[in-house]
């Protein structure tokens, strides 16, 4: 029944992920936009440093219960600008321009341009955990988290950690059941009851 000859005809399936930090001479290595089999839009975007690689998923913004048209635009606005802070890295922004009246059209825009990018520049890139603990790019839009490892003479690298960026993964202890031991009886602030011998299962 036991084989080493078999054992080690398994075949190893590890996928090497890039950890978080600040990574110097990150490669991309290409974008597509597709629809997930529950008819949501999204956009992935892959880089690769040392055979490691980082997928960042981009889903197409929607609004949930409260939300406002400006709230989901807000989103929309955020998004593009962290999608610009990639394509900066390639291209000047003079090149940058778009318009667009939906998701399925930026994705599809982005992607365009990111796999006609010259894949030789290097990247410096920050990547965090999220909050379901996955390794990602930073959500926010208003600091710098990717730039071009040749900056122009004179500039200093942008890319800082900052106190809001989740370096370390947070572990969350399992929830503990309150269900009561039914051999204990039951017990409040002023009484104890303790069930006869006659209630016991043994």
């Amino acid at each position: 029944m036991y084989s080493t000859v078999r054992a080690e005809e398994v075949k190893s399936n590890d996928i090497k992920i890039l950890s978080t930090g600040i990574h110097e001479n990150v490669k991309l290595v290409g974008a597509r936009a597709e629809k997930s089999k529950n008819g949501n839009m999204f956009l992935e975007i892959k880089f690769e440093k040392n055979g490691a690689g980082l997928t960042q998923t981009e889903w197409e913004p929607t609004a949930f219960n409260g939300m406002s048209e400006s709230d989901v635009q807000e989103k929309c606005d955020k998004q593009f600008a962290r999608m610009l802070q990639i394509l900066k890295c390639f291209y000047k922004p003079e090149a940058l321009m778009f318009i667009g009246s939906n998701f399925a059209e930026f994705a599809k825009w982005v992607c365009d341009l990111l796999n006609s990018a010259n894949k030789d520049i290097l990247l410096r890139v920050k990547i965090v955990y999220n909050k379901g603990g996955y390794t990602t790019l930073p959500a926010y839009a208003k600091y710098t988290f990717i730039e071009p490892m040749n900056l122009p003479d004179g500039e200093a690298s942008a890319i800082v950690a900052l106190n809001i960026d989740s370096f370390e993964k947070i572990i969350v202890a399992d929830k503990e059941d309150n269900t009561s031991n039914p051999l204990l009886g039951t017990t409040d602030s002023t009484t104890t009851s303790t069930p006869s011998a006659d209630a016991l299962p043994f």
